[in-house]
This record gives structure tokens, C-alpha cells and sequence, in this order.
């Protein structure tokens, strides 16, 4: 079975990563990666700016694009289980000695992987982003593993879900994107409001952590504020 997993998901990312799509989307992320440290501050508690190390980098940019990911990952990475459905395509897959099984397991391993690409070319951006404009040492620990910890957890779902609606005749088209983003949507008010173990961008954990830095530095600061966030323009 693993071996039949592996060669579905082999075949599909080969085919599915060579598509213009897939070439504008370290485009895309660099522009992101812009926007996000060069032409806007966060601000926290109202008031509060961070110091940009590389804990800073590694957290803001990985919260953001872990949040961006979860909403628009499902309908990015949907499309290898449509295209087999095509005449040639799916007589030819049917015929196959392949369960059901071994070929979702292969398809959600493809859009694993090519949501994992798309997760390291932002961190790699992240990285280049800090040494162009960071402060303090760089400390890869501490800008890759918010990555780690909340991004892969996350495509895992997605992609996953990718599998799910494609699979289904009722949410395999337009609907079922719709229905996808109001869906994710929810859970992310949910996540930052209401519910830590959805808290998919890690927002919670990271507000956190970016307010106990504050306190140590501001003692007025008590925290309150920490939760909250504001992305500013400059200049």
C-alpha cells in the first residue's frame, strides 16, 4: 500500500507542480512577504510595536501566512483528482490495480507536499526578510519553528480537505470552494475568540507571547491588549 501511495502522489505532484499556477505562487509570496515587513507595521495592545527580530519575522509572517494558507490552500491545491476524472484518464485509473484508499492516501500526500513547497519558500522568504531588515542575531530556531509547529499541522488538514470536497460530487466545484472558505473562516473567529485548540494561525499563542515580551520591556503594559492586533501602513 505504501509503495501504490507513494506513486500516486509522485505522479500527481510532478504533474500538478510544473503548471503555471505553481510558478506564480513564490511570486505571490514574495509580495507577501513585502507587504507584510516592508510596507506595514503590527501593532500590538494599541499601541505597541515589536522589536523585528527573528522571533518577531518568524512569528508574524508564519501567523499571517498560515492564516492565508487555511483559507485559500483548499482551493490552490484542488485539481488532481478533477483532472483524472477525464476521458482516458479515468478508464485508465480504474483499470489499475489501486484501492481507493492507497489513491486518496496519494492525493492528499501530493497536496501535502505542494502546500509543504509553498510553506518553504514563505519561511526561506522570511529569512531573507529578516537579514535585509531585521534586528539581533539570527537565531533559525526561533524563525523557522513557528512553521513547524503551526503551518504543517495545518496543510496536513487542508490538504486533507482538498481531498474530502474533490472526492464529493455535490462540493467538487464552485460551491464547494464557497463553502470551504465560510467554513474556514468561522473557524478561525472561532480559534482567536472562543477556542485555543482551533486558534489554526497560532494568533493566541503568539499574542501571547508577543505580550509577555512587552511586559518585560513596557511594566505599565498589563496585557490586556495582547490579543489584539493592528496592521498599519507606513508612511
Amino acid at each position: 500500500m505504501i509503495t501504490e501511495v507513494l506513486a500516486v502522489a509522485q505522479a500527481d505532484f510532478k504533474q500538478r507542480s510544473r503548471t503555471k499556477k505553481w510558478l506564480v505562487v513564490p511570486v505571490l509570496l514574495a509580495y507577501f512577504a513585502k507587504l507584510i515587513t516592508v510596507d506595514t507595521s503590527l501593532v500590538v495592545g494599541e499601541e505597541y510595536t515589536g522589536v523585528p527580530t527573528a522571533a518577531w519575522y518568524g512569528a508574524m509572517l508564519c501567523a499571517i501566512g498560515t492564516l492565508l494558507l487555511f483559507l485559500f490552500g483548499c482551493a490552490l491545491v484542488r485539481g488532481g483528482i478533477t483532472r483524472d476524472r477525464q476521458p482516458g484518464l479515468a478508464e485508465l485509473i480504474s483499470t489499475a490495480p489501486l484501492s481507493n484508499a492507497s489513491y486518496l492516501l496519494g492525493k492528499w500526500l501530493s497536496n501535502f507536499l505542494l502546500l509543504t513547497v509553498t510553506t518553504g519558500v514563505l519561511a526561506g522568504l522570511t529569512a531573507v526578510a529578516f537579514l535585509l531588515q531585521g534586528a539581533g542575531s539570527f537565531d533559525g530556531w526561533a524563525l523557522f519553528s513557528p512553521y513547524l509547529f503551526v503551518t504543517i499541522p495545518t496543510i496536513a488538514v487542508v490538504a486533507a480537505a482538498a481531498v474530502c470536497f474533490e472526492s464529493n460530487r455535490f462540493l467538487c466545484g464552485t460551491g464547494g470552494n464557497v463553502l470551504y472558505v465560510f467554513a474556514a473562516v468561522a473557524v478561525i473567529i472561532l480559534g482567536t475568540s472562543m477556542s485555543e485548540l482551533l486558534d489554526v494561525g497560532g494568533i493566541y499563542i503568539f499574542g501571547q507571547s508577543m505580550g509577555a515580551a512587552i511586559a518585560e520591556q513596557y511594566p505599565s503594559f498589563d496585557g490586556s491588549g495582547a490579543s489584539s492586533t493592528q496592521i498599519l501602513r507606513r508612511g
